[in-house]
């Protein structure tokens, strides 16, 4: 062969090994659209992952319709769906998943009718997304805007929490009924009066098996409370009593426990972002109360209490924040995790839009022992469709930089 015919074997070998290289590089890029669930009424899905990988989401459809979605690891559509009526159904579900035996659950609230005046929390069940029984009637006195749920450590029951006008209110709904009707106002002080912790807030159960309820509040920050005794509707085996401020800069915080302990994250006021601050911080609870704030998301312009927060078996936190670029032309779901002995990545877009109807509503995030999982959310417009997106993390440590440098990340390589 000629030396340049050699040459020219070998340059056109290369470009076409590039070529090849670059497929499956292309095929992850455009399956950067999200999974399409199906119709939704608008309010955030809910999502747990097993440890097959495979996430189970639920959603709000329309009145009393309630979506399935089984999406097995790396999917791009639904293996099993299923479609669950609850009557006068208020509020969006909630799934749960039970790690004694796998089980599934579906919360959800019902608002009070003109043959049932109060209102009650209800529950489906399923041994593993395939077949579906209930509703079951597990609680009464709430369930109109149920604001967070998680499994007692036995599995047995659910702990759940609702803001109302005076309080935040906790009950403790076993799974097999009958349904409770006690209730225990997390806001109360101990001379009977109510404090300021009346807005949406969270719970998180915590490696002993304890309840960390975090109480939003309208103009102070927010507050909590651990269930440390062995009522859950005495006041005393609440501590601090009354609860106590952990930020008032923030009114909604987002909350998650596992093998490293329990976190909050909060998001900061615009105004300290313009000097330099992050978007969102984290803090660890400890022995004598919460750790100094650390922040995240550096890459991201995000003024809103659209996020959430995941804690995998590993201990490695997982966080999703809305959003926005382009004078708010664009939003993006941005996520970003931590590593053994590393702080928080840089943030990537798991999503972007920059249609007004495809604008994504507050986040859901579920991971499964090892860290997969899937941020799930519904579009802001009308009509709503509920979608979610594999996780995908991006590389280097998020580090301060300069607030008009922020904006909507890029995708994950």
């Amino acid at each position: 062969m000629r030396p340049v015919q050699a040459v020219r074997t070998f340059v056109l070998a290369a470009a076409t090994a590039a070529l090849l290289a670059l497929a499956p590089q292309a095929q992850a890029a455009f399956e950067r659209a999200p999974v399409a669930l199906g119709p939704g009424d608008g309010g955030s899905p809910s999502a747990v992952v097993d440890d097959a990988g495979t996430a189970h989401v639920v959603w709000g459809i329309a009145e009393e319709l309630i979506g399935y979605c089984a999406l097995p690891r790396g999917a791009r559509a639904c293996a099993r769906s299923a479609t669950l009526a609850l009557d006068g159904r208020a509020g969006r579900p909630t799934i749960l998943r039970r790690p004694q035996d796998g089980a599934l659950f579906v919360v959800a609230g019902r608002e009070a009718l003109a043959d049932d005046p109060d209102e009650s929390v209800w529950a489906f069940s399923s041994a593993d997304g395939v077949a579906w029984s209930g509703p079951v009637a597990i609680g009464v006195g709430i369930g109109g805007a149920l604001d967070a749920a998680v499994l007692t450590a036995d599995g047995l029951s659910v702990d759940l929490l609702e803001s109302t006008t005076g309080g935040n209110l906790f009950q403790r709904a076993p799974l097999g009924g009958p349904p409770t009707t006690a209730l225990l106002n997390l806001d109360k002080r101990p001379d009977g009066t109510t404090g300021v912790f009346d807005y949406p807030g969270d719970l998180a159960r915590m490696p002993n098996g304890r309840t960390l309820a975090l109480l939003g509040s309208p103009a102070d920050g927010f507050g909590y409370r651990v269930l440390k005794g062995a009522d859950p509707f005495a006041d005393a085996s609440w501590l601090p009593w009354p609860a106590k401020p952990v930020t008032r800069q923030w009114d909604e915080p987002r909350g998650a426990a596992g093998p490293r302990g329990a976190f909050v994250m909060y998001g900061v006021p615009i105004l300290d972002q313009a000097y330099g601050v992050a978007p969102q911080v984290i803090r660890r609870l400890r022995a004598r109360g919460w750790g100094r704030p650390r922040g995240l998301f550096y890459e991201v312009a995000a003024n809103t209490a659209s996020a959430a927060l995941a804690q995998d078996g590993r201990g490695r936190l997982h966080a999703a924040v809305v959003g926005y670029a382009n004078e708010g032309r664009t939003s993006c779901i941005a996520y970003a995790r931590t590593r053994k002995g590393r702080w928080f990545s840089r943030g990537v877009s798991l999503t972007q839009s920059r249609r007004d109807a495809d604008a994504p509503g507050r986040p859901r995030l579920a991971v499964d022992r090892r860290g997969r999982g899937v941020v799930a959310w519904a579009t802001t417009g009308a009509p709503s469709v509920a979608r979610a997106q594999w996780l995908k993390a991006g590389r280097k440590v998020t580090r301060p930089r300069a607030h008009a440098r922020r904006g909507c990340p890029r995708f994950p390589r």
